[in-house]
């Protein structure tokens, strides 16, 4: 059976490091290296490193001509690509059978289903023991699909949920990803600089131990579970030696959360001599101090970024959040990791619905004091599944319905207090305010590393350079300030 996974042609993610930023899809890398094993013939286009339309990538599903075309949902963002590229591929035959996976479609198999109906089934949860079930059994000449656990589908006009599947408990028994499907040399972000070499994404965990009300992919992986340190590292030697890839994004929801796992993998990294450089998108501030002994450590080892998620500088907002963490913390771990020489990329939320301007504005002062390299000021967003979504839409305040905003960067809500175009301007006006900023940008630009000035030499802000947005300030401090 032929299989064809696609990354569909999607715009960048703004929040993602420049208009040329591209990663390479390392959760359909994943499910293809186990079905690969398990003697499935699979391939992967991904259209965007490969600047793939969609009229191109119709003909290329023409000449493949797969049996089945598996499809991803990282952010919800990215949804409705996919939904066309189930369109585009029964254009080319209806006998192909389309296949959706990945956080979102597993937390919205009804709504998916029944947005698109070109897409035939939803695999739920880890994809890759009920992808291969459904692939194993649309190979009968009669196949049982109610048997197959941990999918969901259309059946007499109605939509069917199996039961659930397994989880995939011990993530070592899962082959490397199949990397060598992918273009590999072509993956870049440009805040990364060239000369420190290739770039390569790992996932060493699923899940995460936390209960943040707003976080979607931690319910889609549930529960938390994390490679062993040596598996994960034996992937990085991979990527190393094998590929020369020099500067490794650690992906995971919460890299830090399991102490042992961390010192043992910094431990390895250490040992081998791995002339790396490391991202960790997912620290936990908690964590960072906990483990404050560990930081010489995790600077010797290659890292050279930590992604935090501060959120807010309001205590109640934060348990609203159920985030488990003080703004004391997040102060603390900020300055920790500043200490050691790791630059800082924090998030905070804005938009909630229960803020006014001054809370938002408040959010913007602490984000000033906590100074990371990088500040993002992304827009509470109901993604469905979440108890943040069902709060909205039990109280019926959700005003976008299109898939395509949910990205973090587009209001989807009012809040009690002012309405989403407020929301949008008051978000503009944060990133301007912290980054527009002459002696901010004389520390980065002309004091800082090569990451620094990548960042604010290259970085848009919502599709407007630096001169261009100072250029807007004064009228925007007249209407918010």
């Amino acid at each position: 059976m032929k299989v064809l996974l696609i990354d569909p042609p999607c715009d960048y993610w703004g929040f993602a490091g420049g208009a040329d930023s591209c990663a390479p899809p390392i959760a359909l890398a994943t499910v293809a290296a186990y079905l690969e094993k398990n003697g499935i013939d699979v391939s992967i286009i991904d259209c965007n490193v490969e600047k793939i339309d969609f009229a191109r990538l119709k003909e290329l599903i023409g000449q493949r001509r797969p049996k089945v075309v598996g499809l991803p949902s990282s952010m919800m963002c990215f949804v409705p690509a996919s939904f066309k590229v189930a369109e585009l591929a029964k254009e080319v035959s209806p006998d192909i059978v389309t296949v959706g996976g990945g956080v979102q479609f597993t937390l919205t198999p009804d709504e998916a289903l029944n947005r698109c109906k070109a897409l035939d089934y939803v695999v739920r949860g880890d994809g890759e023991y009920p992808f291969l079930d459904l692939l194993r059994e649309l190979e009968k000449s009669a196949p049982n699909i109610e048997k197959v656990r941990g999918i969901s589908f259309r059946k007499n006009n109605r939509i069917t949920h199996n039961p659930d599947h397994d989880v995939v408990a011990n993530l070592d028994d899962l082959p490397y990803p199949a990397w060598h499907l992918l273009p590999f040399d072509k993956y870049s972000l440009p805040i990364i600089p060239k000369k420190w070499g290739g770039l390569a994404m790992v996932t060493t965990s699923r899940g995460c131990p936390h209960k943040c009300t707003f976080c979607s992919p931690r319910l889609s992986q549930y529960p938390y579970r994390h490679m062993s340190a040596k598996k994960s590292v034996d992937m990085i030697e991979e990527l190393y030696r094998r590929y020369n890839k020099k500067v490794i994004w650690l992906s995971d929801l919460t890299f830090n959360a399991d102490r042992k796992m961390t010192e043992e993998f910094l431990d390895e990294i250490i040992s081998r001599k791995l002339d790396v450089k490391i991202a960790a998108e997912g620290l936990r501030a908690e964590f960072i101090i906990r483990d404050e002994d560990l930081l010489p450590k995790m600077k010797k080892a290659g890292l050279f970024f930590g992604f935090v998620g501060v959120e807010s500088c309001s205590k109640k907002k934060l348990d609203k959040y159920k985030k488990a963490l003080a703004p004391e913390q997040a102060k603390k771990a900020i300055r920790l990791l500043k200490k050691h020489g790791i630059h800082t990329y924090c998030f905070f939320i804005i938009g909630e619905r229960d803020e006014d301007r001054e809370d938002i504005l408040e959010t913007l002062r602490f984000a000033k004091e906590l100074d990371p390299t990088i500040a993002i000021f992304s827009c509470a967003t109901p993604f469905p599944g979440t108890d943040y979504y069902r709060a909205l839409e039990d109280s019926g305040v959700i005003e976008i319905k299109d898939w395509s905003k949910y990205d973090l960067a587009h209001p989807i809500a009012p809040t009690k207090y002012l309405s989403i175009k407020e929301v949008q301007e008051l978000q503009g006006y944060c990133f301007r305010s912290f980054y527009v900023r002459p002696l901010k940008i004389i520390k980065h630009v002309v004091f800082g590393d090569a990451l620094e000035r990548n960042w604010y030499l290259t970085q848009r802000i919502r599709g407007k350079d630096f001169a261009q947005v100072g250029m807007d300030m004064e009228k925007a401090k007249k209407h918010w300030a």
